[in-house]
């Protein structure tokens, strides 16, 4: 690749970013992905339903509308932080209301509540951190995900969420209190989805 694509790939990526008005803390994985997506290094392992057609044409709302193109952008956004290929990343997460939705099978799942609710709150946070959705998840969305897949300990909860303080910044104290990953949580959240996948 000769100098004049390099620049051209860096100052396209550069302008996805800024146009996208990604948050500050998310620049850097949004960076990474356009740089990713314009080089053509992260392909989709099988044809999309249209040549051309954006990824939520896979995830389907309603063709050519404004919310399909935007789901596209918030699911590559996830697939680049990840570093999963987009037509992996729908296995995993679908867009409802504005956000990615965890859909993973329920008997992939550890059966032990505790690592569970872990495993859940981790690709969730990655989710909507990545996707663009808010900076910090709050505890009421997990518990209400922890709950979906009947992996909520009431009594514990607090403390599986504990557990996983080496991965996030915590803002706020008990119920109330709001996560966001660091770069090794990311990077957790990302060997997670791989071996979710794997089992799939």
């Amino acid at each position: 690749m000769n100098e004049g694509r390099v620049i051209d790939l860096l100052a396209g990526a550069v302008a996805a970013v800024e146009g996208a008005d990604v948050p500050r803390d998310l620049r850097e994985a949004a960076f990474t992905g356009a740089l990713r997506l314009l080089a053509g290094e992260q392909q989709p392992a099988e044809p999309r339903p249209e040549a051309s057609a954006p990824l939520s044409t896979a995830i389907q709302t309603s063709p050519g509308s404004d919310d399909a193109e935007r789901d596209s952008a918030a699911l590559d956004m996830v697939a680049a932080g990840l570093e999963l290929e987009p037509s992996k990343v729908v296995k995993l997460f679908a867009e409802k209301d504005d956000a990615p939705e965890l859909i993973l099978k329920a008997r992939n799942l550890p059966s032990a509540k505790s690592d569970a609710a872990q495993d859940i709150a981790l690709l969730v946070m990655a989710a909507r951190q990545l996707g663009g959705v808010e900076e910090y998840t709050e505890a009421k969305v997990l518990r209400a995900v922890c709950r979906r897949y009947g992996k909520f300990d009431s009594a514990n909860f607090a403390t599986h969420m504990k557990s996983l303080d080496n991965l996030v910044i915590a803002d706020g104290k008990g119920a109330s209190t709001k996560r966001k990953l660091t770069q090794p949580g990311i990077e957790q959240a990302a060997e997670l989805a791989e071996k979710y996948l794997g089992g799939d």
